[in-house]
């Protein structure tokens, strides 16, 4: 039996690849002018900042006791340290969904060549910035595309940065006390928020059945106080703390029992 010339094909055809990449890239991120893309600008150039050894955005006990207060209201959009293996890991499972991998033949090879050209170009990108921010910008980032996008819609963008600014005041500025009164590790990154999205992401997706976890989406809630409970337990504080002030404080908007922001 004869398979047709494009079943398996990897041709060179630059004009296909630049297509089906561009319609990956519109199908799978929001719009240009979406409120997510500029949460991430804004973290980024305080990550960036950050890098200065004049100026502290972090949030410590050393910092409170010098008096930096705003370190509670920065701390949060300072980027945490990722490595480049979630991209890739990520870069990967598109690749395999899109070939058909998943499915269990490898239909359209020619993704993971996407995948792994897309990786390079941003590994070189990545040398001409402060060491591992492009890398934070693109774990974070993809969190927030994947939970937020559909929370931009039905919100709005303004409402959505309004929750990322109230969550992650809040939640520092709890850990500020904790950090003033008892003392603690430093702590900063703005996944208070992203952890609490997946809860608000999960309880709109109802009773629909998450096959990944087998738990329906309404259950998620329990699945992230669950990782909650564990950063309390085995993380230094005040890292569980901010993170289950962060969690609590928008199921508690998403539920309704706070008023409407």
């Amino acid at each position: 039996m004869r398979i047709p010339k494009n079943h398996h094909s990897f041709d060179w055809n630059p004009k296909l690849w630049r297509k089906e990449i561009r319609s990956m890239w519109r199908k799978w991120t929001p719009h240009k002018n979406s409120m997510i893309w500029k949460i991430l600008g804004l973290s980024s150039i305080l990550t960036w900042l950050n890098t200065s050894p004049k100026l502290d955005l972090i949030l410590s006990d050393v910092n409170l006791q010098n008096y930096f207060l705003w370190t509670p209201l920065t701390s949060g959009w300072v980027l945490q340290q990722s490595s480049p293996l979630f991209t890739l890991l990520i870069l990967g499972l598109m690749a395999a969904f899109k070939s058909g991998a998943f499915e269990g033949s490898v239909r359209r090879p020619r993704y993971f060549a996407y995948a792994a050209v897309i990786f390079i170009g941003l590994t070189l990108f990545s040398l001409v910035l402060p060491s591992g921010l492009l890398w934070s910008v693109c774990s974070e980032g993809i969190t927030l595309i994947w939970f937020a996008s559909e929370l931009e819609r039905r919100w709005g963008g303004r409402r959505l940065f309004t929750l990322c600014f109230l969550t992650l005041s809040i939640a520092y500025g709890l850990g500020a006390i904790y950090l003033y009164l008892f003392g603690g590790s430093p702590v900063y990154g703005i996944h208070p928020f992203t952890r609490g999205l997946i809860l608000v992401w999960g309880h709109y997706m109802g009773a629909h059945k998450l096959t990944f976890l087998n738990v329906r989406g309404d259950q998620l809630r329990w699945v992230v106080y669950a990782f909650c409970g564990f950063e309390l337990l085995l993380l230094p504080p005040p890292f569980g703390l901010i993170s289950l002030s962060a969690t609590f404080f928008l199921d508690q908007f998403v539920r309704g029992k706070i008023p409407k922001i």
